[in-house]
Order: C-alpha cells, then structure tokens, then sequence
C-alpha cells in the first residue's frame, strides 16, 4: 500500500526506527522502518582487533574493518565499523566500547539517531514522503520535497488547546 503524507514524529524502537506519517486528511499512521545505526572506532591495530573479538561475543552486533576518511585531519583510516541491530542498545554499545577501551577513538557514537535516519534515508523533518507499507513495516520510502524550497506544503496541522481545571484542588507536600 502507497502512503502519502508528511513525517511528523520519529524515534528508536529495538525493531528499527518508529515513524509517525500524517496524511493530508489528518489520518495518522506509526510505522516501523529497519535502521541499524553505525559507529566507527580508530586505534592501534592490536586495540581494533580485541575489541573486535570482544564484540563478537555481543548479541546483535556486526562488526568489520573498512577504511573512512577523517574530515579534520584529510587521512585514510582503518577503522572498525560496527552496527547495531537494535537502534535502543546503539549508545549502550558506545558507552561499553568506551569504557572497553578508553583510548579508542569514537566517530558517529554520539550523534542523534533520528538525525542519522533522516540523513540515510534523505528526508527530513516534517518531509512530504510516499512510503511503500506492508501492514505497519516501511518497504520503501521516498522524499517528495526539497529541503532548500521556499515554496512547500503544510503538514494539516492540528491546534491542541490544554486547560488545567481543578488546580485548586491539589495540596503541595
């Protein structure tokens, strides 16, 4: 089934990434979409390589070494790649790797993992999107805006008004 509508809220879910897509008549609809968010670690080749053999005993975890480009520095370098299959246990595994081994560098481990979806998947907040569902699990998900217009559609939003009524009724402890 094709949705069109606009992505209003995401977050982690040990599945993936929860999405919530808002159509043009105001019909919500949470879906699921698979995301495995990756760091990468640098160090000595001996440090990667007792990491690497640590992790390999975690569940949910795939680990192996590529290269990557250090945008401060303009290097080439080894490092070991690892990617967590459960988006909620993401900054769980950084905080271990960290502790693991201190004097490891760490790249990607602390950045947003709503962000990082948005930047793997090329939407962004509040994007247009026509998303490819089977029952609540996204198959395909495409961006139907562009970030840098102008001249874009508005998500139908909603005014929600809140009145507290029986404040007088609370007693402070």
């Amino acid at each position: 089934m094709l949705l069109t509508g606009w992505i209003f809220d995401l977050y982690p879910k040990p599945r993936g990434m929860t999405l919530w897509l808002t159509e043009r008549n105001q019909k919500r609809h949470r879906l699921i979409d698979s995301f495995s968010p990756t760091f990468y670690v640098f160090g000595p080749p001996n440090g990667l390589r007792r990491l690497g053999q640590a992790l390999a005993k975690g569940p949910a975890l795939n680990c192996r070494l590529t290269e990557r480009m250090d945008l401060w520095e303009h290097t080439l370098l080894v490092v070991l790649e690892i990617t967590v299959a459960r988006p909620t246990e993401y900054f769980s595994w950084t905080r271990w790797v960290h502790r693991f081994d201190g004097t490891l560098r760490l790249y990607n481990s602390d950045l947003m993992l709503a962000a990082v979806y948005c930047w793997e998947k090329k939407i962004f907040p509040l994007a247009l999107v026509e998303a490819d569902v089977e029952g609540e699990v996204v198959r395909a998900l495409e961006c139907q805006d562009n970030e840098w217009s102008l001249d874009y559609q508005l998500p139908p939003f909603e005014i929600m008004q809140i009145r507290a009524v029986g404040v007088e009724r609370i007693t402070p402890s």
